[in-house]
């Protein structure tokens, strides 16, 4: 990806949730970002780890369709008094704009902690 697409592209997510998730700033975005460029070949699979409340599962999951995962690649373990699931998953990323973008979409379901 240039440089010029990245710049454009970090204008559109200058909405992305600032309270405390993943980061407490938009800094901290543009910096995950720039590790993720410097440290990753891309295409890579990209290991996600959330905790949601079990009724936030399928919404979850409906964020990983369309990036290509096995069923071996998506793990989902339930709380010991099932209120609770984990969820791995091991998606095919492009970029790291494909990985912050899934991250924005899991803090729009309701109590998701990403890990």
């Amino acid at each position: 990806m240039d440089a010029s697409a990245d710049s454009s592209h970090s204008d559109d997510n200058n909405d992305r949730p600032t309270d405390g998730r993943a980061g407490s700033s938009d800094e901290w975005w543009v910096e995950f970002r720039e590790l993720l460029d410097e440290e990753t070949d891309w295409p890579t699979t990209y290991t996600f780890k959330f905790i949601t409340p079990q009724d936030g599962l399928e919404e979850l999951k409906e964020i990983f369709e369309g990036h290509p995962a096995s069923e071996e690649d998506l793990k989902v373990r339930s709380s010991s008094k099932g209120n609770y699931v984990s969820v791995t998953a091991r998606l095919r990323m492009n970029s790291s704009d494909e990985v912050l973008d899934v991250y924005d979409r899991a803090y729009e379901i309701d109590d998701v902690i990403a890990l």
